[in-house]
């Protein structure tokens, strides 16, 4: 399925991202994370704790391309791999996806849930999920 195309659906590829452990002062300013993602120069994401980060990680199929220091010592170091997401308004598109994986995404400030494939062309995974304002 080319997931360019998909009408009703909101597909985007994420790439040049970066991972960062946060200082303790750092951390203080944030809702409790201590590691962040950004993409370019804008936040992307941010966990609390080092496992979240490496789940995250791996759904997407991401990799660090340097270690990363533990959390309250300050480190960055590039994402290797890019992924996408899209974000559906069809149920019955959405429930027919057969999905390497299940997780969830945060959308809206709530929870839902999502299933990864991966395009077996290119490698790169795909995390779909529901528009939570769509009725």
């Amino acid at each position: 399925m080319d997931t360019d195309t998909i009408p009703n659906a909101y597909t985007r590829e994420h790439g040049n991202l970066r991972a960062t452990s946060l200082t303790r002062e750092m951390h203080e300013h944030t809702c409790g994370y201590w590691f962040t993602v950004t993409s370019g120069a804008m936040a992307h994401t941010a966990f609390r704790t080092r496992n979240e980060l490496d789940v995250w990680l791996a759904e997407r199929g991401l990799t660090l391309s340097n270690a990363l220091l533990d959390a309250g010592e300050w480190s960055t170091t590039a994402i290797s791999g890019s992924y996408r997401t899209s974000l559906d308004r069809d149920i019955d598109r959405f429930d027919a996806i057969i999905p390497l994986l299940t997780t969830r995404v945060m959308d809206n400030g709530q929870f839902t849930p999502a299933k990864i494939t991966e395009d077996e062309w290119y490698g790169i995974r795909t995390v779909h999920y529901m528009n939570v304002n769509y009725r």
